[in-house]
């Protein structure tokens, strides 16, 4: 699928939706597909293809700037050529809760055993509706991103906690 094909399609998507969202949704697919493909090196047909792949919900909601954060704007998004680079970083794999502070052995449920102020235990999720309260983080796998085409949102690796992303951030 080529990208103008694919933007094609996302813009029959909308039909349906308020008139301006069509054009907006289209406009956001495009503009994040090209720097996604800018910035981690692969082409855009081929990121948008994977993306249209991926996707099993309306394109308004998937095509958003929580779904697609920025990778050179974001400092809570780390970026690892291979799966192999991230467990070297990360080899713990305990992640921090943002509701309660505990570890959890789960990137993106919690499973700390901590009781939180309701009196039940901590199950906190990163995909839940106020995600990770801004004390997550995002990872971006290079070698799998068109199998893969969002990167996770997920609570953050006790060993990337303080880290300001300059070794993971790609230079773009």
């Amino acid at each position: 699928m080529t990208t103008k094909e694919a933007l094609s399609k996302i813009k029959k998507d909308c039909e349906g939706y308020s008139r301006d969202t069509p054009t907006r949704t289209v406009r956001f697919a495009n503009g994040v597909s090209l720097h996604y493909a800018l910035t981690l090196s692969l082409a855009q047909d081929d990121i948008i293809t994977a993306m249209e792949k991926n996707r099993d919900y309306s394109a308004p909601n998937y095509y958003q700037k929580s779904n697609f954060p920025r990778i050179k704007k974001n400092k809570r998004l780390f970026v690892f050529d291979t799966i192999d680079e991230y467990r070297k970083k990360c080899p713990s794999r305990q992640y921090r809760c943002p509701r309660c502070g505990g570890i959890s052995k789960d990137p993106q449920k919690c499973t700390s055993g901590k009781i939180v102020s309701s009196g039940s235990m901590c199950d906190w999720k990163a995909f839940g509706l106020f995600g990770t309260l801004g004390k997550g983080c995002y990872i971006v796998i290079k070698e799998d991103f068109l199998k893969h085409p969002k990167p996770m949102h997920m609570f953050i690796p006790v060993e990337l906690e303080g880290d300001n992303n300059d070794n993971n951030r790609l230079n773009t």
